[in-house]
This record gives structure tokens, C-alpha cells and sequence, in this order.
């Protein structure tokens, strides 16, 4: 007696199973974003932001020092602007209605989830380039550039003070009197050693 079996029953009578549980994929923890000053995002078609960055005074003790009587000298006060030009991302994927109607899974949220998630890692890495642009950067064991720095420059509880200090005598706002430091892991992980 023939027995019907899988490979002879006929290739579209037993489709493949889908587990009904998603295998999530491994991201980043992004942090550059959360630390950022943020724009109003309603430009109403304006090309350019302009952040108003006001000049700090420093008048000394002996410049404030006034008389009774007599005004004190007036002082010089000046307003920055620092201009910005949005830059728009975007990315999407293109799902067919045949895929969205036939699939055991929600294909729709799956695919929104995963564009947020890059779009995110996108944004992350943009500010993340802008903030190593800047100049006012410590390395480890006094080297001079990222390039210099080698394997054997290990990040210590040193360097750390002595970034704090700095953030501190220049006046730069902290966080519930802490200061923010993003490192990789490996430096975190040297810094904990």
C-alpha cells in the first residue's frame, strides 16, 4: 500500500511553518541624540535655524567695583548666532500587497520597526560626527590626535578627572553635578579595570 508522504503529497499542500515568535535584531545603544540641543522642528519652509548664543561677560572685581553715587563703566555685550541648515533623512522599503495580505506575521510592523531602528542609528552617527568635530578633546596618556593614540593608551581615572576639572573651570553645565562622557566600550571597560 503507497503511503503519501510530504515530498509526495504535493509542493503547495504544506507550506513551510512560521514560528509565531520575531528573532529580534542585535542595536547599538545610541546616546549622542539625548545629549544634543534640540530645534524646533516646525521651520515652516525656512531654509536655515539660528541658535542665539549671548556673549559672556567677565568683568573683574575691580571693573564692578563702583562708587556711591557714580554709574559703572558700561560693558560690551554681544549676541552670537549660530546658524544651521537642516539636512532631511529617509529611507523605506516596498512591501507587496500579496506579502502583507499572505503572511502569518505582521510584515507591515516588522518593516516600520527596522526603518525607525536605522533611521535612528543614522541620526545618531550624523551627531556623533559633529561632536568629534570639535577641538576642546583629551586623549589618553597625552597623545596629540585620534591618530596617535595607540592600543597600550588606556583611559584611567586620571583622564577623567582631568576632563571634569576643565568642564568645571571653564563653567560647562552639568547634570545633577555630573558630567556626561560616551566612550566605547572598550574604553569603558578599561576605565572599570
Amino acid at each position: 500500500m503507497p503511503i503519501s508522504t510530504r515530498a509526495t503529497i504535493g509542493s503547495n499542500v504544506l507550506q513551510t511553518k512560521v514560528a509565531s515568535t520575531i528573532i529580534k535584531n542585535l542595536e547599538p545603544n545610541l546616546y549622542f541624540y539625548d545629549f544634543g540641543v534640540k530645534p524646533d522642528s516646525n521651520l515652516n519652509g525656512f531654509g536655515t535655524i539660528t541658535w542665539l548664543a549671548p556673549s559672556k561677560l567677565s568683568i573683574s572685581v575691580a571693573t564692578a567695583t563702583i562708587t556711591e553715587g557714580t554709574n559703572p563703566a558700561s560693558q560690551a555685550f554681544t549676541i552670537n548666532a549660530i546658524i544651521g541648515t537642516p539636512t532631511q533623512y529617509g529611507l523605506y522599503v516596498e512591501l507587496s500587497d500579496r506579502l502583507l495580505k499572505a503572511s502569518p506575521v505582521n510584515v507591515m510592523n516588522l518593516a516600520s520597526n527596522e526603518v525607525g531602528k536605522n533611521l535612528a542609528r543614522v541620526i545618531d552617527q550624523v551627531v556623533q560626527t559633529e561632536v568629534m568635530a570639535g577641538t576642546k578633546v583629551f586623549y589618553a596618556n597625552g597623545r596629540a590626535n585620534r591618530a596617535a593614540v595607540t592600543a597600550t593608551d588606556i583611559l584611567t581615572e586620571a583622564d577623567v578627572k582631568k576632563a571634569a576639572v576643565y568642564l568645571r573651570t571653564a563653567g560647562a553645565l552639568d547634570i545633577d553635578g555630573d558630567y556626561v562622557s560616551i566612550t566605547h566600550t572598550y574604553q569603558g571597560g578599561d576605565l572599570r579595570t
